[in-house]
C-alpha cells in the first residue's frame, strides 16, 4: 500500500475511511501491523477492513491520529486509554496516563501547594525555685515561640549563668 491510498475501515459496525499515512504515522501500531498484513485480518461485504471495537471511541482516536490532538471533555478517559492500547498508539496511551495521573492522583492538592508540617508546640520551662529573672525569660521566651512556630528550644547565656 502506498501513503496516498484510501483505506476503508468498518469498525463495530460503522464505516471510516482515511489516509494510509494517518494510520500509521505511529509506527509498531495495531494499523501498521494490519496493513503490512503481519496480523490477519477480516473484510466486510465492502471490502472495508473489520475491526470489532467500539466505534465511538475509535473516532476519537481517528481524529487523534489525524491531528495529533484529542478532546477529552466529552470521553471516559479510562475507556479511551485502554482503546489506545489495544491499537498500540503509545503517544495517546502516554498523554491519557499523564491526564489520569493528574486528574486522579492521590497526592491531591500537594502536587500544587507543597506540605507544610504542622507548627512545633513550644515546651514549658517550668521556672527554678528562687530564681524570679529566670522565670520571667521563660516566659517571655515561651511567648516568643508561640509567635514564631518556626522557632526551636534554645538555652540563653543569661539561663546558663544562672542554672550553675
Amino acid at each position: 500500500m502506498f501513503g496516498s491510498e484510501i483505506v476503508h475501515l468498518n469498525v463495530g459496525g460503522t464505516r471510516f475511511s482515511t489516509s494510509w499515512q494517518t494510520l500509521t504515522w505511529v509506527p509498531d501500531s495495531f494499523f501498521t501491523a494490519l496493513l503490512s498484513g503481519r496480523i490477519s485480518s477480516l473484510k466486510d461485504d465492502n471490502g472495508a477492513f473489520f475491526v470489532d471495537r467500539d466505534p465511538t471511541l475509535f473516532s476519537v482516536i481517528l481524529n487523534y491520529l489525524r491531528s495529533r490532538d484529542v478532546d477529552l471533555r466529552t470521553v471516559d478517559m479510562r475507556a479511551l486509554r485502554n482503546e489506545a492500547e489495544f491499537y498500540g498508539i503509545i503517544p495517546l496511551v502516554k498523554r491519557l496516563a499523564l491526564c489520569e495521573d493528574l486528574n486522579f492522583s492521590s497526592c491531591g492538592d500537594v502536587l500544587f501547594y507543597g506540605y507544610l508540617p504542622p507548627a512545633p508546640i513550644p515546651a514549658l520551662v517550668e521556672p527554678q525555685p528562687g530564681n524570679a529573672k529566670g522565670a520571667k525569660e521563660s516566659s517571655n521566651a515561651s511567648a516568643s515561640n508561640a509567635s514564631n512556630p518556626l522557632a526551636s528550644k534554645s538555652v540563653t547565656e543569661d539561663s546558663i549563668g544562672t542554672a550553675s
